[in-house]
């Protein structure tokens, strides 16, 4: 596998450390007029910004290398029906994403006995875009804006995400929590998605894939 690494952050810094720790062949990209090519079974990761995306997605249809979206509130410059695999990956904590996926459908159906929900979400000061795991994950329940809660405190990157079910008489609480400290679990989550995703880049159409999606393969 080879990865590519679009992006200036500290998560493209993170993406850096967990190739080197694994041994992962990369390079950071960097848009230059007429390449049109990658190197073989390579995947790249975007986690930079809106202007380095455009010129990504260009990158990438003229390549057809598959790509990780995992920059937040980017998701409307996607095309519809791209000529290249795009996986959307707003959380790359791989653990959280498939525990989420096997319990909503018991979340759902707490929701569906009655029982109210609020969420809350934490991150360092430094985070400047809305919680993309959040509004996923309020997506998936149809749970209103207004049940959101949000905090930022810290310097160092940390994530924590807090769902609470209630019922109509306030007796009975359920809490689900999620505390994620640092970069290193989604920078790892990044390296095992890519690495699944040459994995079974032959069983791989050209669409939008969830991460779900593409553990599942």
């Amino acid at each position: 596998m080879y990865l590519y690494i679009a992006g200036r952050g500290k998560m493209a810094l993170a993406l850096i450390d967990a190739c080197k720790e694994h041994d992962v062949p990369w390079n950071m990209w960097m848009h230059s007029e007429g390449w049109n090519w990658s190197e073989s079974n390579s995947v790249i990761v975007h986690v930079g910004s809106e202007e380095r995306l455009k010129k990504v997605l260009v990158w990438c249809a003229a390549s057809k290398t598959p790509l990780i979206h995992a920059a937040s509130g980017q998701t409307a410059l996607l095309p519809e029906s791209p000529p290249f695999p795009i996986i959307v990956a707003p959380n790359l904590a791989l653990p959280f994403v498939a525990l989420f996926s096997k319990i909503l459908p018991s979340f759902k159906a707490l929701l569906n006995l009655g029982m109210t929900t609020k969420i809350s979400e934490k991150h360092q000061l430094s985070k400047t875009t809305e919680s993309a795991t959040a509004a996923a994950m309020m997506q998936a329940l149809e749970i209103p804006t207004s049940a959101l809660t949000k905090q930022r405190c810290g310097m160092l990157p940390h994530a924590d995400h807090e769902l609470i079910f209630t019922d109509e008489s306030g007796d009975l609480t359920f809490k689900f929590s999620t505390h994620v400290k640092g970069l290193r679990v989604y920078a790892n989550g990044g390296l095992k998605l890519a690495q699944q995703i040459v994995a079974k880049r032959s069983d791989l159409e050209n669409r939008i894939y969830s991460v779900q999606e593409i553990l599942a393969l």
